[in-house]
This record gives C-alpha cells, sequence and structure tokens, in this order.
C-alpha cells in the first residue's frame, strides 16, 4: 500500500467498516509509515472533536444564512432526484 491509497482507506475507514485486508494493509502501512500514522492520528482527533461539537455547529451554522438563502437551498434540495417531500 502506498501513502495515497492509506489516507484514502484512512478517511473511509470514517464512513464505513475497511474489508479485512485493507484494514491489514493499512495497519502494516502505519506502522512503517510515519507521515500516515500521523494523518490517521490528527484524522481521528478531527472526527472526535466534530462528535463532541455535535448538533451546536450545524444549528449555528443555520441561523446565521439569510432567510432567503435558505428557501433557495431548500427548493433546490426539492428539486433532485430522489427528494425526501
Amino acid at each position: 500500500m502506498i501513502c495515497r491509497e492509506a489516507t484514502q482507506a484512512i478517511s473511509q475507514s470514517f464512513d464505513s467498516k475497511l474489508p479485512r485486508l485493507k484494514r491489514l494493509d493499512l495497519a502494516i502501512h502505519t506502522m512503517l509509515c510515519i507521515s500516515c500514522r500521523r494523518f490517521q492520528r490528527q484524522m481521528v482527533e478531527l472526527h472526535q472533536n466534530f462528535e463532541k461539537l455535535g448538533d451546536e455547529v450545524t444549528s449555528d451554522i443555520m441561523f446565521e444564512l439569510p432567510v432567503i438563502s435558505r428557501e433557495r437551498m431548500t427548493a433546490e434540495l426539492k428539486q433532485l432526484p430522489n427528494s425526501a417531500d
């Protein structure tokens, strides 16, 4: 596994469980590569910090948006295929 593949695998691991072989390759790579090990540690910290913030960030952002922007975004989202009405 090269560093590019390792960073992609690290990012993917937050969205879904990696296949066993990919997890093993990543574990071996991060044992040997200090840069990817640092990237993995930073991603874990970032993920944990976002979890701590929770919905506060989302609600604060939505209140900062002007009403017209929220309405425009809502209208555009409703036009997307498979949108929930």
